[in-house]
């Protein structure tokens, strides 16, 4: 999603729309990196958490490296946590990021770059449903000095407290 688009097997019109597409996702990504700084900060009022999470649900889209079968992919998940024995769903606003903490959690290049972009709401719903397989939490933005952390369970609540509904 992020830079140019593929225009191999789109009209003009779908062209534009992806390209529209990718320039929401890429605006309402921008934002995120102050957010998640004033958020992260040592003694930050429940408002700085807050406006990150929200940013964090009005993405268009949540970044997922894929793993797994094609027909039935599931998101990476790593082991973190105080105890790093916490298995984590990691989610990103830009492929690149996504692509990048891949690599450096070990993957290939080919695997680092099997991405899903889950649009939201669907993306919470779909995110929280991984408990049901073991996931305990979800990180967001990892690449950032370890970006922010929600247990899974909370997604949908927090979803609807946050964006109403």
């Amino acid at each position: 999603m992020s830079g140019e688009v593929s225009s191999e097997g789109l009209d003009p019109a779908q062209r534009a729309e992806a390209e529209a597409s990718v320039a929401e996702q890429e605006a309402a990504a921008a934002v995120l990196p102050p957010l998640l700084a004033a958020a992260r900060d040592e003694g930050a009022a429940p408002e700085h958490r807050r406006a990150f999470w929200e940013a964090v649900f009005r993405l268009p889209h949540w970044i997922f490296v894929a793993r797994g079968e094609s027909d039935s992919p599931a998101p990476l998940v790593v082991y973190a946590g105080p105890d790093g024995q916490t298995p984590t769903m990691l989610a990103f606003s830009r492929p690149e990021d996504a692509v990048h903490t891949a690599r450096a959690a070990g993957l290939s290049e080919e695997e680092s770059s099997l991405l899903l972009a889950v649009p939201m709401p669907a993306a919470a719903e779909w995110a929280a449903s991984f408990a049901q397989s073991g996931v305990r939490m979800l990180q967001v933005e990892a690449h950032d000095e370890g970006g922010l952390v929600i247990p899974l369970e909370f997604l949908p609540r927090m979803r609807a407290d946050l964006l109403g509904g």
